[in-house]
């Protein structure tokens, strides 16, 4: 009888070895798959693209009037829900003809004000038309958000949007809500600077600014709201 019990341990030992092994090989093998399947799908659609600046008015065969005039970075804020700093993955225009707007995914880097969290990709959508034949149009010719820009955004939302981008956010004041990085120069553009209406330009913003000297005039403007 004792060696029976002997013998019905080893092979119970055994039995659960082998068993507990290849529990182990079945979650390392799906953990790994996971990992190869996320990076797979990251790399494939959220690639950085190249840093970019715009060089000035977009080349246009038609062009949008601004809807509201914002004299000051103030008075813009004062509209404003959220203030980020972000990189321009992707743009896209909806197959609609109806629809007047292109859509950029906006990787968050920084939150200067509103309670948006950092590190998530977020849809940003603003006043741009792309014509059957190629050809867009944007407000005033002011250059529309593209991929490998790093900007400052001035946002109004969550709204939803036109089907796939389901929600998002939309730029306060057309394009005087966002502003351009030149890394070569560590300055922030204000995006009317690279329109042809020059003259629709910000009292306290009215040409380009270092990355100090922007940070502490909308600090001020934060504070002082």
């Amino acid at each position: 009888m004792k060696r029976l019990r002997i013998v019905a341990v080893a092979c119970l030992s055994l039995f659960l070895l082998v068993f507990c092994a290849g529990c182990g090989e079945s979650t390392t093998s799906e953990v790994e798959e996971n990992i190869t399947s996320s990076d797979s799908t990251e790399t494939t659609v959220w690639e950085e693209p190249a840093y970019t600046f715009p060089s000035g008015p977009e080349v246009a065969h038609g062009t949008i009037a601004l809807s509201h005039w914002y004299q000051s970075m103030s008075e813009l804020y004062n509209d404003t829900k959220y203030v980020v700093i972000g990189r321009v993955f992707l743009q896209e225009f909806p197959s609609t003809s109806q629809s007047k707007a292109s859509y950029v995914q906006v990787w968050i880097d920084e939150v200067l004000s509103g309670d948006m969290q950092i590190n998530q990709m977020i849809t940003v959508s603003e006043i741009g038309f792309r014509f059957a034949n190629g050809d867009e149009a944007s407000v005033n010719a002011v250059p529309l958000l593209r991929p490998g820009e790093r900007v400052l955004l001035f946002l109004d939302g969550p709204w939803e949007l036109v089907a796939p981008w389901d929600t998002g956010y939309s730029l306060v004041g057309d394009y005087q809500g966002k502003f351009f990085y030149n890394q070569e120069e560590n300055a922030w553009y204000p995006a009317g600077l690279l329109g042809n209406q020059v003259a629709l330009m910000f009292s306290d913003a009215a040409e380009p600014l270092s990355d100090e000297e922007f940070r502490m005039k909308l600090q001020d403007v934060i504070e002082n709201k």
